[in-house]
């Protein structure tokens, strides 16, 4: 869902200053749009903003076309104001995207700052935007960061490993259990 404490509209906020200074953005954002307040709002945003252009607002997508949508982007951007853990990131690093994000929840446990993502405040529109322009005109670093994710995803979150580092994590438990 397009859902405030998502970001949602920051980015979406964000975007006029963004292409103010790269004009080759180009912002696609998927998901369910039904009995939404924040869809809507980022459709008078984007009509008020006259950034019809630039801005492609696609219903929620899922299997290959979801798969599909990540191999054609460039960059994730997710600046949530909350998180857990998102499954999202995940498919981001899986499909070689550098990444813009907040660091709130597990996402700094996921993401590594310069490395593979670009921190930005919360509800910073300023900083959202600095980080789209510096990856958008920065080819080498869009690329060197797309592959430390999916490095990273290889590493340690792909179905195998994370099931190994769970083992490993029961096993513990486990002694722990057996010493008391």
């Amino acid at each position: 869902a397009f859902l405030r404490e998502k970001g949602f509209l920051d980015l979406v906020r964000s975007i006029p200053d963004v292409v103010s200074r790269q004009p080759v953005a180009k912002f696609i954002f998927t998901g369910d749009s039904s009995h939404n307040f924040e869809w809507e709002e980022a459709q008078r945003l984007v009509g008020e903003h006259e950034l019809t252009s630039y801005v492609e607002f696609r219903e929620v997508a899922s299997g290959r076309k979801k798969t599909k949508l990540f191999s054609e982007a460039d960059i994730f951007v997710l600046p949530s104001w909350n998180e857990g853990q998102p499954l999202v990131l995940l498919e981001a690093m899986s499909a070689g995207l550098p990444i813009i994000s907040t660091d709130v929840g597990a996402i700094a446990e996921t993401l590594s700052e310069g490395e593979n993502a670009v921190f930005v405040g919360k509800r910073d529109l300023s900083d959202i935007a600095e980080a789209l322009v510096k990856l958008i005109g920065n080819g080498d670093l869009r690329r060197r960061m797309g592959k430390a994710s999916r490095d990273i995803y290889l590493q340690s979150f792909t179905a195998e490993e994370f099931g190994q580092r769970l083992k490993v994590v029961f096993e513990e438990t486990l002694q722990m259990a057996g010493e008391s």
